[in-house]
């Protein structure tokens, strides 16, 4: 098995980032021509969704199990204690996220297209980071 270069990112892992990046700049797109807010967060939600689970994918883990937002960010939370602190954003994403894909959902009292960009770019970054230097 071929040794794994520090800042390479294995190719599923890549994989999971660019399906995320095109969640991203759909909702850019949706916040420039002042779209739906419910869609502009969930697509927020579902690009830090795809890192967190190509996260764990270079962690070794099982991505493609279903799950809420907040348990992937508590499994992400098993592997690096970083991610603790994202355990309330992951709350908020994850609310997002579920009302956007049911109408049963409880949903946010606003849909706050700047924090939900803002929350989701902060730990995108993060992630990638720490996939970058094999953290």
């Amino acid at each position: 098995m071929a040794e794994q270069v520090k800042g390479a990112i294995p190719a599923v892992v890549a994989g999971w980032f660019r399906k995320g990046d095109t969640d991203e700049r759909a909702a850019r797109i949706l916040i420039r021509e002042t779209g739906p807010a419910e869609a502009t967060c969930a697509l927020m939600a579902m690009w830090a969704e795809k890192h967190l689970r190509g996260y764990l994918v270079a962690k070794g883990q099982n991505a493609e199990a279903p799950g809420e937002f907040e348990a992937l960010v508590e499994a992400c939370g098993a592997l690096d204690p970083a991610f603790k602190v994202w355990v309330e954003a992951g709350g908020l994403l994850g609310k997002y996220q579920r009302a956007w894909k049911s109408p049963s959902a409880e949903a946010p009292a606003t849909w706050d297209t700047d924090q939900a960009a803002r929350t989701a770019e902060t730990l995108v970054r993060m992630v990638r980071g720490m996939v970058r230097a094999g953290a």
